[in-house]
């Protein structure tokens, strides 16, 4: 719906009290439960929405040398 000009909320510059502030105590290494990637990745395996037909157009469209071979 449209909102005329004169009941328009202005924004005013001001600190944000200190109750709503948000603290972040982040305890011990967030990372250390996460699974280490392969440098190498496995040959590629068609699946169900990666198919061999979509890899093959995907591979058609894009210059020689546009990934690594490794990719």
């Amino acid at each position: 719906k449209y909102k005329p000009v004169a009941i328009k909320v202005k924004p005013i510059k001001a600190d944000l009290p200190a109750e709503f502030r948000i603290e972040r105590n982040i305890i011990g290494d967030p990372l250390k439960d996460m699974p280490e990637l392969p440098t190498n990745p496995p040959e590629f395996t068609p699946g169900k929405r990666y198919t061999q037909e979509r890899k093959e157009i995907i591979d058609k469209n894009h210059p020689e040398g546009f990934l690594w071979p490794e990719e």
